[in-house]
């Protein structure tokens, strides 16, 4: 119970440490931009639009923090003109913490703070990357009651956050809902449906992509061969290399490495070689995936001969080789690589022994 205690109150120092972190960085950041603005200040009062002929009322917390009361309808983000809570929001978005800007926003709402739409996408985005689906949800919320969801750029950035909080069926929802749909939407869309492992849904957006004349660039490409391999659909994997062929797109080392990972997942491995051996810099992702290729189709010494030649080699490389001689009913090679591994400290005593569990089982059969 102690220890509980103690870590509840060193939870709570940091968060107050946290909170007079982020006030004296609202603080710096409203002094910085009050300094970059001062110049136009007599040009913004000259302008007709009724939003903008005077500053935005502002409301002073106890802490001396400003927060403007109402809510901006312009659909035009402006860097320029950001507030310090929009600035400090996009920021914390993209640090190593990003619930910090969903923290931040709920200490911001207690204390009036009132939301413009420029402030969804960053926050969205950090419900996204912390996976913080019922933050992202009540934001979602929000922005509907203050009729922000039909902003395009509110909408990608909820298209993302369902997408990689795994809601690929309200992904969905809000994607069929966007009047305006760009190759990055699509992408997002697409890459939905293969972080969910929906890689049939994968293959059939394309062809509604194709059908909106929407042409693919490699972003898309890479995501869709990862979905060709994962299924073995050849087929489409052979068509999309054909119109990189064809449309003259640099095929990249990343799109590269995707070809070759998605032949080699569908067995093709003549094709897969013939990549294999233009890649400039064989990197662990492509050159495992040419192991587990070979040896998928008991190819094992090609396998093999691909393992020797790899200087660095991960845990998951040395388990794709090991894989392969046991499915290739050499249990004995495979506990020999085992060793092997355990030898190049890559490998906990500990955990030595559940690695034997297969090669061993195997031999079992075997004999």
């Amino acid at each position: 119970m102690t220890e509980n205690f103690k870590m509840l109150n060193a939870q709570k120092e940091s968060l107050v440490m946290e909170n007079n972190r982020l006030i004296k960085q609202i603080q710096t950041l409203e002094t910085r931009l009050r300094q970059n603005s001062s110049t136009s200040k007599t040009d913004a009062k000259t302008q007709t639009a009724p939003d903008q002929s005077s500053p935005s009322p502002q409301k002073m917390d106890e802490k001396g923090v400003h927060f403007p009361l109402n809510a901006k309808k312009s659909t035009v983000p402006d860097v320029g003109t950001a507030s310090p809570v929009q600035t400090l929001f996009r920021e914390l978005s993209r640090s190593k913490e990003p619930v910090n800007a969903l923290l931040f926003y709920e200490y911001g709402r207690r204390n009036g703070l009132e939301v413009d739409r420029f402030s969804f996408p960053p926050l969205l985005k950090a419900a996204s990357r912390g996976l913080a689906l019922r933050e992202g949800m009540e934001i979602h919320g929000l922005g509907c009651k203050l009729g922000f969801d039909d902003d395009p750029f509110v909408q990608t950035a909820l298209l993302g956050m369902y997408a990689n909080c795994g809601k690929i069926e309200d992904a969905r929802l809000v994607f069929d809902k966007m009047s305006q749909r760009d190759i990055v939407t699509w992408d997002i869309m697409i890459d939905g449906y293969r972080q969910n492992g929906l890689f049939d849904d994968v293959l059939v957006l394309l062809e509604e992509m194709r059908s909106s004349n929407v042409e693919p660039d490699s972003r898309v490409f890479t995501t869709i061969l990862s979905a060709c391999g994962k299924t073995g659909n050849s087929a489409i994997g052979k068509v999309i290399h054909g119109l990189i062929s064809d449309n003259n797109i640099i095929a990249d080392s990343r799109l590269l490495s995707s070809l070759i990972s998605m032949y080699a997942g569908c067995g093709c491995m003549d094709l897969a070689q013939n990549l294999y051996d233009k890649l400039s810099q064989k990197n662990l992702v492509v050159s495992t995936a040419m192991i587990s290729g070979y040896s998928k189709v008991g190819q094992v010494e090609a396998a093999r001969s691909i393992f020797d030649q790899m200087t660095d080699k991960d845990l998951v490389c040395w388990s794709a080789m090991i894989s392969g001689y046991a499915e290739s009913d050499q249990p004995q090679e495979a506990l020999k690589l085992l060793e092997e591994m355990q030898a190049s400290g890559l490998l906990e005593c500990d955990d030595i022994w559940l690695c034997r569990e297969r090669p061993t089982s195997r031999s079992s059969e075997v004999t």
